[in-house]
């Protein structure tokens, strides 16, 4: 069952669209064969789908920012560069990044962990976002008011339930790691 879906975005076949009902608001990509998992309406993605650019990743963080839910905090993210299982954004940390050190917050750290590591899913065949069940974040230095961060989140492994991804945090000027992340996926089954 459908609900509450609405094309937003059209390219090359493909539309980007969003559903919603039952507590569940999910960016998906929509073709002729099908949409997107929704678990809470009880929406399963059929097995073919359109296949993904660089492009149409941007518009998909794009529609995250212009949604009035949390995921707007990255508001300030530009995806740089997307291959198989990988994607590379960065971002400059503004004052309404930080904590009250003036360094960036942990918890917007923790954001970016799971919104870039769910951006390397969609960028795989599957391209489906799962469902967080397990994310750790591990913080090494920090990031100041200026600083330009480079985030680089890669999928380790897909199997049939769960997806296992890693993401880097790292001073685009040093190199230097902030913060590294670990975030566990349950994949739906198609």
């Amino acid at each position: 069952r459908l609900l509450g879906a609405t094309s937003v975005l059209s390219s090359g076949g493909a539309s980007l669209g969003s559903l919603e009902g039952s507590g569940c608001r999910l960016l998906v990509l929509l073709s002729d064969e099908g949409v997107g998992n929704c678990p809470a309406s009880g929406v399963r993605r059929a097995p073919v789908m359109s296949h993904l650019t660089v492009q149409s990743l941007r518009q998909v963080m794009k529609s995250l920012v212009d949604s009035p839910g949390f995921d707007r905090v990255v508001n300030k993210l530009t995806v740089l560069s997307a291959s198989h299982g990988k994607v590379v954004c960065e971002m400059k940390v503004e004052e309404e990044h930080t904590n009250r050190g003036g360094t960036l917050h942990g918890g917007l750290t923790a954001t970016l962990v799971d919104v870039v590591s769910t951006a390397a899913l969609l960028y795989t065949e599957r391209q489906a976002p799962g469902v967080s069940v397990d994310m750790n974040i591990s913080y090494m230095s920090a990031a100041k008011i200026g600083d330009e961060i480079l985030i680089t989140a890669e999928v380790l492994k897909q199997g049939r339930s769960l997806a296992f991804a890693n993401v880097d945090l790292t001073s685009k000027t040093t190199g230097k790691l902030i913060a590294q992340g670990r975030h566990t996926k349950f994949m739906a089954q198609i």
